[in-house]
């Protein structure tokens, strides 16, 4: 293969795996007031329901399911817009570190319907309750809120449930703590649909990030052959290596590098951020040394070297600091 058939060869390949979508979840938005969604008139036909506007938020409290029905409880709690983080919305008041609950009263609903509900990467851990007259159902989480730094265990990555509900309104009630992120709080958003509908776009989109991973990694062991084969093509090896990297990015993303060789805790949601920032980090450089290869002299060595050096100096902070420095 020629220089000019590789170039066209490489870049090609690298737009056509970029345009492969990898969210196919259909949401729609319905702001929220007040802590209150009304869902009379809302058709889930149309997709998932993403859970944008103002919840209700208590600071430094988590609070017990059984006493969602204390108006006195209730009236504690202060508006905070979902998604954000706490510290951006209250700054003189709320820490960065610390715990709390959020609260959303859901009603309008037909009874006998099975939902569904997906979380993606909460700082740093949280744990769901779905409350409906005296019946508390636990969903579970990712990690475990406390209200103590060593009895926390953060945990990020993609959180699915389904619930029934049996009658015409309901609570949703998170609890959250942070103790090793440099935000708290629901930083994405929630959604919230049809059980079936939401598990078959859940699956969907599992499928198409695990597909384009596995194309990602064929072609990086593919090229790195190549280079073995032909050590003057030093294209095929930095080539490589970016797909190599982004395999370790989409595994760090969805929280697998670290819960593969370690138990969910500290050491694992380490080991996950660490490569999730230092992939991002190093892609650049990389890909500016693929490009020097194939247009020589039109990539200057004096910019080459000087984003390497900032790359590797970021990337060296990472490897030293803990989570809540480096992010």
């Amino acid at each position: 293969m020629n220089l000019k058939k590789s170039i066209k060869a490489h870049l090609l390949l690298i737009l056509f795996i970029s345009l492969i979508p990898l969210n196919l979840l259909s949401q729609t938005k319905k702001q929220l007031s007040e802590g209150i969604l009304d869902l009379r008139n809302h058709d889930f036909k149309k997709g998932s329901l993403s859970l944008e506007g103002n919840w209700l938020f208590f600071k430094n409290r988590l609070l017990d399911p059984i006493n969602l029905n204390d108006k006195n409880i209730l009236s504690k709690g202060i508006k905070i817009k979902v998604p954000g983080t706490w510290k951006k919305q209250d700054k003189k008041n709320l820490s960065r570190f610390g715990y709390g609950s959020y609260l959303l009263k859901v009603k309008g609903i037909t009874k006998k319907t099975d939902f569904a509900l997906t979380v993606k990467d909460v700082n740093s851990n949280f744990k769901i309750f779905i409350v409906q007259s005296n019946e508390i159902q636990e969903l579970g989480g990712l990690g475990k809120p406390t209200t103590k730094k060593e009895t926390s265990i953060p945990r990020f990555g993609n959180f699915i449930s389904d619930f029934l509900i049996e009658e015409k309104s309901f609570f949703i009630l998170i609890h959250i703590s942070n103790f090793h992120h440099r935000d708290g709080g629901l930083g994405n958003t929630i959604n919230i649909g049809i059980k079936n509908k939401i598990h078959e776009d859940f699956e969907g989109m599992k499928y198409k990030r695990f597909f384009t991973l596995g194309i990602f990694l064929i072609i990086g062991i593919n090229h790195l052959i190549i280079f073995f084969q032909r050590k003057e093509d030093k294209g095929s090896l930095w080539f490589s290596i970016i797909c190599f990297i982004i395999v370790l990015r989409f595994l760090s993303l969805d929280s697998y590098l670290g819960t593969l060789f370690f138990p969910p805790g500290v050491l694992a949601f380490s080991i996950n951020y660490k490569m999730r920032y230092l992939t991002f980090l190093l892609i650049y450089p990389v890909f500016l040394e693929f490009l020097k290869f194939i247009f020589g002299e039109y990539v200057h060595h004096n910019v080459l070297k000087g984003l390497w050096v900032l790359s590797l100096s970021f990337s060296l902070v990472t490897l030293i600091a803990p989570v809540h420095i480096f992010t």
